[in-house]
């Protein structure tokens, strides 16, 4: 377990989405070595997954190529799943004894991956959603590019109960069809979580443009030497391009999921933060209504006497 040095962090309490991005930062550049080396298998094999369908998907038909990505896809947000289930095991003990638990691959903790299938079905449902609000999207496209305004907004909306579903089942350990129901209960704090997913959003954008790069370039001159060949002409790239090509895939999408613990970790302190305020609302509203009982209270015995 590794203790955070700087003051005790009170996780159930009331933040402004600045406060739990702020805190979230912190957690992450101050435990990123921790965070690496326990959660390092997800993000791996996920670029693994990522190399294999970028040499698999090179030269095929079209029902290949479809059949080829939605079993990588099943099998990426499976590792997600895993992974963000993984993240919540280390954060464990975070809130009372302010240590993160590292997770040593040598015996490794298989429950994590039974308790991370919950997750990985409601992922598989949304992502099910968002493929069809996509693709009609794209219908739509044909008859007028306004009409991708109305699926915009409905993804948008859907991002924020998504979240918060998933915060709920991992982290309030809820049943699956409650966790559901709390994702849109909670949509009175939607401007504050949108927020927050958005700045996640922007840090994993970021980091996905600077990795992303070398690959496009590398694939923008396979792409113009295998068309030299077609052409008759001599390719002038090496054969050993092609395995530089494989691991820096794998390396630089290692990066890029790696890079998703720092959604998660938004998402854990404002998840919390949300509980605060949903424990301070109930208060308000019981003590709201016990001064209207007190009242109609004192009100009936003023008009009996």
């Amino acid at each position: 377990m590794s203790k955070q040095n700087k003051s005790a962090i009170i996780l159930l309490k009331s933040r402004s989405y600045r406060a739990n991005v702020k805190e979230a930062f912190h957690l992450f550049a101050s435990n990123m070595k921790s965070f690496f080396l326990s959660l390092f298998p997800f993000p791996f094999f996920a670029g693994l997954v990522v190399a294999m369908l970028s040499v698999i998907t090179r030269n095929v038909s079209n029902w290949l190529f479809w059949l080829s990505l939605c079993v990588a896809w099943i099998i990426l947000v499976y590792l997600i799943a895993v992974f963000r289930q993984a993240f919540v095991y280390m954060l464990t003990d975070f809130g009372e004894l302010q240590t993160i638990k590292k997770i040593s691959w040598r015996k490794p903790e298989w429950k994590i991956f039974r308790q991370a299938l919950p997750t990985f079905y409601l992922l598989m449902i949304q992502s099910a959603i968002f493929f069809l609000l996509v693709w009609r999207g794209i219908l739509l496209w044909s008859i007028s590019p306004f009409c991708l305004i109305p699926v915009a907004l409905i993804v948008v909306f859907l991002l924020v109960p998504f979240n918060l579903s998933i915060d709920s089942l991992q982290l309030d350990g809820i049943k699956f069809l409650q966790s559901v129901k709390n994702g849109f209960t909670y949509l009175r704090y939607f401007a504050s979580t949108l927020t927050v997913i958005f700045l996640a959003f922007l840090f994993i954008l970021l980091v996905s443009a600077v990795c992303v790069l070398p690959v496009f370039i590398l694939n923008q001159a396979i792409s113009a030497s295998d068309m030299a060949v077609f052409y008759g002409d001599p390719t002038d790239l090496p054969d050993s391009i092609y395995i530089i090509h494989f691991f820096l895939c794998v390396v630089l999408f290692t990066v890029i999921t790696f890079s998703l613990t720092f959604w998660f970790l938004t998402q854990y302190f404002h998840y919390f933060s949300l509980l605060k305020k949903e424990e301070e609302r109930n208060k308000e509203i019981a003590k709201q209504k016990l001064t209207r009982q007190t009242y109609r209270t004192y009100i009936s015995s003023i008009r009996e006497e």
